[in-house]
């Protein structure tokens, strides 16, 4: 994690500039976002095929880390997709598994770490249950998004709330002592062999900016098509009618023929 922590944090500040850049209604603002997902899923690439595997490091370790790093490669490379506004079969698919395989993971992550933490102080195993408990429902949240969107929103402010607590915590208490060493509870959570402070990040980012959208504090993103049709394109990979009208997916056809036939060069 250290290897990659100046280039994760880079790309972090590239796409807070690309969206804030979107939500001045500059069209190029979601391509930054785009080229910093880009960025990411290289780099977790980079990382799964030449992280070498630690003497001692048990397999299940291994394997649990190598699932991560791919699931997380699948979901930044969707992302990509969805920045430049390209939609491609199964994508919802894919982005559906990849969530809950990342759940299913980091639930592992959280029990061992967990357990791993009692042989140390027995406080500390509250404080990271908040932090994992934030990493989980940010998970959650965008995985309800996708197939149960009503609840969404308070996953989201649940994991929001869990991540205030845990800044409250590392606030309050300004050192630890792990055996001989004093660090920080963040130092400590840093320390950790998974990628659960870039979905920390990532989560807060993401539910974040939904929350304070849908409270009309923030505009939305620009994309070079009209707000309406963006939507419907959106809805296209449902299949479904719309108030029994014409399906999403014919009307986006139609629309880019007529584009076609009638755009000006």
């Amino acid at each position: 994690m250290k290897r990659y922590a100046t280039i994760y944090y880079l790309l972090f500040v590239l796409i807070v500039m690309g969206a804030f850049a979107s939500m001045a209604q500059n069209a190029y603002g979601l391509k930054i976002c785009g080229i910093a997902c880009l960025g990411f899923a290289l780099t977790f690439l980079h990382e799964f095929f030449f992280s070498p595997r630690k003497v001692g490091q048990q397999k299940a370790s291994f394997w649990v880390g190598s699932i991560e790093l791919v699931s997380l490669t699948v979901i930044a490379l969707i992302f990509l997709f969805r920045s430049f506004a390209i939609d491609f079969l199964y994508s919802e698919l894919m982005l559906t598994i990849s969530l809950a395989v990342l759940f299913l993971v980091f639930s592992y992550q959280t029990i061992v770490q967990l357990k791993k933490t009692l042989n140390h102080q027995t406080w500390l195993v509250y404080i990271l249950a908040f932090y994992y408990g934030a990493v989980l429902f940010f998970i959650l949240s965008l995985l309800s998004g996708i197939i149960l969107p009503i609840v969404a929103t308070g996953l989201a402010i649940l994991a929001v709330l869990l991540v205030a607590v845990y800044i409250g915590l590392i606030l309050f208490f300004k050192k630890l002592r792990i055996g001989d060493e004093a660090i920080s509870i963040w130092q400590y959570t840093g320390q950790m062999k998974n990628k659960s402070v870039i979905v920390l990040i990532a989560g807060l980012l993401i539910s974040g900016y939904g929350l304070l959208y849908s409270a009309e504090i923030l505009p939305s993103f620009f994309y070079d098509t009209p707000k309406g049709y963006q939507e419907l394109v959106n809805m296209s990979n449902t299949l479904t009618d719309v108030d029994g009208k014409e399906k999403p997916r014919e009307f986006k056809e139609r629309y880019e023929e007529f584009i076609k036939k009638h755009g000006t060069n």
